[in-house]
């Protein structure tokens, strides 16, 4: 099963059309390509029991999200308090359910698997330790060769089988509704120009070190922006001063380049908008 880690409602706000296409362009390779919104912003079997927790974000956020665009795109968002629930939990379901979590989460694991390793070696010498794992009895060489792969793949077997990222996901998704509580929402009106969507869709900003994203170590407690593309035209922050004002090109530039900066690999635009063209040609400059 393919979950969305990029809710399809929201990828749909890139398209020329309410079920049309949206191009993607792939940062590594530079490559853009146009398709079908549910070819884009999923990974194949991340879950091992999905159905309960998408059904909990479906009813909580995305089934409410067409209400909270419409108003949006009619300039009244900032004054139905329903709707502004709804993107508020909608900026923090997209930072619980991320790629950089993701990310994150598996060089975590890595890391614990090899420190596992490193204190059954201590404990145990490697011969004895791949004859429990496979009940082969190997050299001591090609033991000590086997051990850690074997560890890793048993360590990410228990946390498959314990659902450990719908546990995660689902605790960062409820923290992260405290942390947003007490905020209210900034929109930011584009005059010229469009915004693009990332992979990440949520940016975490340290303006003063100018590092964005949990790769870089920005996250709650030290970033002096956060916000998320809502569409083309709309961006939205969070904020202790609610508020609504047009930017300028180059506030949109500064906004898609920290979008491009946090992104994982993909970045989403509107077909035709040509700022696909426009990030590749700044990546292979």
């Amino acid at each position: 099963m393919n979950e969305h880690l990029v809710s399809r409602v929201l990828l749909r706000r890139f398209s020329n059309h309410p079920r049309g296409p949206i191009t993607a362009l792939d940062l590594v390779t530079r490559e853009s390509r146009t398709g079908r919104v549910e070819a884009f912003g999923g990974v194949e079997g991340l879950l091992r029991r999905p159905i309960p927790l998408e059904q909990r974000w479906n009813s909580e956020v995305e089934m409410r999200l067409p209400h909270a665009f419409k108003v949006l795109g009619e300039g009244t968002l900032l004054d139905d308090s329903s709707a502004v629930e709804t993107i508020k939990k909608c900026l923090v379901l997209h930072t619980a359910r991320s790629q950089m979590v993701l990310w994150v989460t598996q060089r975590t694991q890595g890391v614990f698997a090899a420190q596992v390793t490193d204190k059954t070696l201590e404990a145990f010498d490697a011969v004895s330790v791949a004859r429990a794992l496979t009940g082969l009895t190997l050299s001591p060489e090609a033991a000590a060769a086997l051990v850690p792969d074997r560890v890793a793949d048993l360590f990410d077997e228990y946390l498959r089988e314990d659902d450990f990222l719908a546990t995660l996901f689902d605790r960062l998704y409820e923290t992260g509704q405290e942390r947003v509580s007490p905020l209210v929402l900034e929109v930011l009106e584009a005059d010229e120009d469009e915004f693009l969507l990332s992979d990440s869709p949520v940016s975490f900003w340290d303006r003063d070190l100018d590092r964005v994203g949990f790769a870089q170590g920005v996250g709650w407690g030290s970033a002096n922006s956060v916000f998320m593309p809502l569409g083309p035209k709309h961006v939205v922050g969070l904020s202790t001063t609610s508020g609504w004002r047009n930017i300028d090109r180059r506030m949109v530039e500064t906004i898609n380049s920290i979008q491009v900066r946090g992104s994982f690999r993909e970045i989403y635009v509107r077909p035709e908008s040509g700022l696909d063209l426009i990030i590749a040609h700044h990546l292979a400059a």
